[in-house]
């Protein structure tokens, strides 16, 4: 078997609770190290909440357990070899952690109508797929608010991963949050680069923010992943805040990280799952934010004294204004892949 069992609970039938036979659900991953990057380490805590509740094991999918892999397999097929190993193992239930699992997903899925299938962060139109989609841009949106409140030198860096629409969507809402406090402020921005190597490298984002700050900004936000822990390090140890992804991550440099933007993979992955169990499931887009509690901003002991009541009731009632639609916050992949607040030039081709 080509993973570890979350827990040594029995397999319990999902007869009364989904009424499909036995629920029996894999969790895939498409990067390698699950524990130190907070959407993969959060999606496998929100799969163990489910376990330890239900009763009902998952099991985990890695490529590092793919063979193939020592052999050079590029990722499509690492990821490939992870699908059919979790498929052929009988999992009723198929979660893909990352949008590198949809084609795949897209491709399989009509061969196994009995089988369910769940991804992140991307689309698939087959009846026996669901596809969990963030609305990161709200949460984007609300950290830019606290970094406009909070800048003196009217200028704010962004540093994203991979040159994707998903994460132009962060930068592009984080401009605007901004924009809307303060129309002066400037946002300027690096890319990391155009594989999923840009996820993983610390020492590239470190000087990517150094580069930031010495352009003025004083605030830096990161959707980068792993690469996004050196951006803290080196943004604060620049004397710039810095603002974190994922997950809370103010206690990497306490009194310095001025916030975390939180984007609660837990929530999602528990929420597919609860459904399966309960009989609730439906195949089709799913969307969560700040309504659902799948998108937050993290307010804790080693930020609190950064964040002043007044920062705190801006940023509630824009929360409230968000939810109850009176503050439309772009969602840079629906316009049509454009953002009027920052010019982020070409976008790199989808084959890279």
């Amino acid at each position: 078997m080509f993973g570890v069992l979350l827990t040594l609970a029995s397999v319990t039938s999902a007869e009364g609770k989904a009424g499909a036979g036995q629920l029996d659900p894999a969790l895939l991953f498409e990067a390698e190290d699950i524990t130190s990057g907070g959407f993969e380490r959060l999606a496998l805590d929100g799969a163990r909440s489910f376990a330890a509740l239900y009763g009902v094991p998952v099991e985990i999918y890695t490529p590092g357990k793919v063979a193939t892999r020592s052999q050079g397999a590029d990722e499509r097929e690492r990821l490939s070899v992870l699908v059919s190993n979790a498929l052929g193992a009988g999992h009723t239930v198929i979660v893909g952690v990352g949008y590198s699992f949809s084609a795949l997903f897209d491709a399989v899925a009509p061969d196994h109508p009995g089988v369910r299938f769940v991804v992140l962060d991307d689309a698939v139109s087959q009846p026996n797929v669901q596809s969990l989609m963030f609305r990161e841009e709200e949460g984007s949106y609300l950290v830019g608010a606290l970094a406009a409140q909070v800048t003196r030198s009217g200028v704010l860096g962004f540093v994203g991963g991979k040159d994707i629409p998903l994460i132009r969507k962060f930068g592009c809402a984080f401009a605007q949050g901004a924009h809307d406090q303060r129309s002066d402020v400037k946002v300027v921005w690096r890319m990391t680069g155009t594989t999923n190597l840009a996820w993983g490298n610390p020492e590239r984002g470190g000087q990517l923010a150094q580069a930031l700050v010495a352009e003025g900004a004083d605030v830096v936000y990161h959707a980068a992943g792993q690469t996004g822990d050196g951006v803290i390090r080196a943004a604060t140890a620049a004397g710039a805040f810095a603002i974190g992804v994922d997950v809370n991550q103010n206690g990497q440099v306490p009194g310095r990280v001025l916030t975390s933007m939180l984007k609660r993979t837990d929530v999602a992955v528990f929420l597919a799952l609860k459904d399966l169990a309960e009989g609730r499931w439906q195949p089709g887009v799913r969307r969560l934010g700040l309504k659902e509690g799948a998108i937050d901003w993290a307010l804790d002991g080693n930020n609190i004294l950064l964040i002043t009541e007044e920062r705190q009731a801006i940023l509630d009632d824009l929360r409230f204004a968000i939810i109850a639609g009176r503050v439309k916050v772009i969602d840079y992949d629906a316009e049509g892949r454009s953002c009027p607040f920052l010019d982020f030039g070409p976008e790199a081709p989808d084959d890279l």
